[in-house]
């Protein structure tokens, strides 16, 4: 992890640190870290109310700062119950994703939207964007491991959102072109 930041510091000229910059490798950072400790063991009966709102408050001023507005909408409470902070991470892990593609697409007001919703016995949560969507011929591949589409990604962040919400929250991730950009779908049994 360490090897990993230093290498994001190295490879980045000294003026070029910004928040914008550093937001996806700190997400990625938090994702990692919440993958060990799952292998430290948490034990199979944990169970914790779950919302994400811990990882929209770490990134919200970010997007707010690129001009990127958020739309919450959540009609009715979705209590889960799960891993919080793994959770979390991978929350944070698609809305810094949503907002990169937003900035990379160069739109001039970005917008993600946030929507929780319950569907066929789970609690779902959609993030959305309007960063111009994934390209067809890779949409297939974005949860393989070390596969990125960005010029500094490691293709570990989704690959590791998908093994977080699959194998320890016996939940399902999907995603989707809509549009004028992506939709990702976690769900997670209630």
């Amino acid at each position: 992890m360490l090897t990993y930041m230093k290498s994001v510091l190295d490879n980045s000229q000294s003026n070029s640190l910004s928040t914008a910059r550093l937001t996806p490798h700190i997400a990625l950072a938090y994702l990692l870290l919440g993958a060990f400790g799952l292998m430290l063991a948490i034990g199979p009966g944990y169970a914790s109310p779950i919302f994400p709102a811990a990882a929209l408050s770490l990134v919200e001023a970010g997007l707010k700062n690129q001009n990127i507005e958020i739309h919450l909408e959540a009609p009715q409470d979705v209590v889960l119950t799960g891993l919080p902070n793994e959770y979390s991470q991978v929350i944070l892990n698609l809305l810094s994703n949503a907002g990169e593609a937003v900035k990379g697409a160069g739109v001039a007001e970005g917008v993600i939207g946030i929507r929780l919703f319950e569907r066929d016995g789970s609690g779902c949560v959609s993030i959305s964007d309007n960063g111009g969507g994934i390209p067809g011929e890779v949409i297939d591949k974005i949860f393989e491991p070390y596969f990125s589409t960005k010029e500094m990604g490691t293709g570990i962040g989704l690959y590791m959102s998908k093994m977080i919400i699959e194998r320890s929250m016996n939940g399902t991730i999907e995603a989707r072109n809509i549009n004028g950009g992506a939709e990702f779908v976690v769900s997670i049994p209630l």
